[in-house]
């Protein structure tokens, strides 16, 4: 009968101490995904999609999305890594987009229309809308998709929180001759550090 409850003794502990361990770990990453996390602004930009929109007269259906993979903490910085994504629509979800410069759609006048997107880039700004950082987005034009990496000093704010705001040049071609350029915006996203 010793020897049983000593068995089980000793099982009990080692559960009690596998438990901590997996506890201890799961908090340190609980912890360290708290550090950094990545909200969508509510500032008019959302694209909703819906039904199928791949259509050539559909405009529109071209999207930013932006995600927080990593995020590394230390006394003064924090270093995050951010995947920006161009989307669009189809079949009601939204899928990698295979031509991110380019967007052609029909206008209900029966013009053609060629949108042009060059200069992709991020701007980190702070509370004051300052610039903190620029990131250059050139793969975005070409792949779709970049992974970027970005470095902001904390401050004694808590939380403290950044805007990742994303643009680009557009270039507005129709067949009745209709020219214009502008920055468009694609909307913001707030990185929050949380200590």
């Amino acid at each position: 009968m010793k020897g049983f409850v000593i068995t089980t003794s000793l099982q009990g502990a080692f559960v009690k101490t596998l438990f901590i361990t997996l506890a201890a770990l799961l908090g340190t990453q609980l912890a360290s995904a708290e550090t950094a996390q990545l909200y969508k602004t509510f500032d008019g930009s959302v694209v909703r999609c819906q039904g199928n929109q791949k259509s050539n007269s559909s405009l529109g259906n071209k999207a930013i999305q932006v995600e927080l993979i990593s995020a590394t903490d230390s006394q003064k910085d924090l270093d995050a890594s951010l995947k920006v994504s161009v989307v669009r629509c189809e079949d009601s979800r939204w899928v990698m987009d295979t031509n991110p410069s380019r967007e052609n759609y029909v206008a209900d006048n029966n013009v053609a229309v060629e949108l042009t997107y060059s200069n992709y880039e991020a701007l980190v700004v702070d509370k004051n809308y300052q610039v903190v950082s620029v990131l250059n987005l050139a793969d975005v034009e070409t792949l779709s998709v970049q992974t970027q990496s970005l470095s902001v000093n904390k401050t004694s704010e808590n939380p403290q929180d950044f805007e990742v705001i994303v643009r680009a040049t557009v270039e507005v071609r129709a067949s009745n001759g209709y020219y214009q350029k502008e920055i468009r915006n694609f909307g913001s996203y707030r990185l929050r550090i949380q200590k």
